[in-house]
């Protein structure tokens, strides 16, 4: 990593010490030299848990368990720690009996904290650009860290408490909603001119009145429920007879294959 750059991944320590790992024992030590304190005892942790002995450092060793095995309360421990929320709450929020592990989880795996309020080094380590940008519906980890950003730990830390919200982070959720989907609406109109096609929830975003851009929500609901209304479920015509000759369900490719048991 070049020195005069800042990190461009959250793991960094990590990935320096796997990296260093490779080394003989004495080249590694010598390259340490320039390291920080976290990753020279990251990098003795590794070589621990190399021989079979990570217990030796249990705070390493449970910050190691949660980063490869425990997904879903690793998604909730980063979500947290990216909304803005200390060791203490993260801890007590995921039981974590040591708030020292939400610590080390954070330098070795997770290392944000340090930019939480420098936004273009954020968004391009841990988003891999705009939060509002690029997000995909099966990318679990991605979408709660995009939504812990963007309504802060108060929250997110509401969100995972069953979904029962206070009405302030429910106004929470529907400006952070309202801004997402402004700002797509703002990136598709780019291309508009180019034969794009664009969804058609765009138009009803267009009918939002000078109210939304005030900050009111009157225009940007009414549009919302103006676009929900209008979807509807269809069924096939009974009085056409064609429909009422379909079959009730298309062969499947197993339905075609003929078994020989000669």
């Amino acid at each position: 990593m070049a020195r005069l750059l800042a990190p461009d991944r959250p793991d960094w320590r990590w990935a320096r010490v796997a990296e260093l790992s490779e080394y003989s024992n004495t080249a590694a030590l010598a390259r340490l030299q320039e390291e920080d304190e976290p990753t020279r005892l990251a990098y003795e942790f590794r070589r621990s848990l190399d021989r079979g002995c990570g217990d030796k450092y249990p705070l390493h060793d449970a910050a190691h368990e949660l980063f490869m095995s425990r997904r879903d309360l690793r998604i909730q421990v980063e979500g947290l720690i990216i909304a803005g929320a200390d060791d203490e709450h993260t801890a007590y929020a995921t039981m974590t009996p040591d708030p020292k592990v939400i610590e080390t989880y954070h330098d070795l795996f997770f290392w944000v904290r340090p930019g939480l309020d420098r936004p273009a080094w954020l968004n391009s380590v841990v988003f891999g650009g705009l939060p509002q940008m690029n997000a995909h519906p099966n990318d679990v980890s991605g979408t709660v860290l995009r939504l812990a950003r963007k309504i802060g730990h108060v929250a997110f830390t509401e969100l995972i408490n069953g979904g029962l919200c206070s009405d302030m982070t429910v106004t929470d959720l529907r400006r952070m909603t309202q801004e997402v989907l402004l700002t797509q609406l703002a990136t598709l109109s780019f291309g508009a001119g180019a034969g794009r096609d664009m969804p058609e929830w765009t138009a009803r975003m267009l009918e939002i009145g000078p109210d939304a851009s005030r900050g009111g929500s009157d225009g940007f609901e009414k549009a919302i429920d103006t676009f929900f209304d209008e979807l509807a479920i269809s069924v096939a015509d009974p009085t056409d007879e064609r429909n009422l000759s379909l079959p009730a369900r298309e062969p499947r490719v197993a339905d075609y294959e003929v078994v020989n048991d000669e």
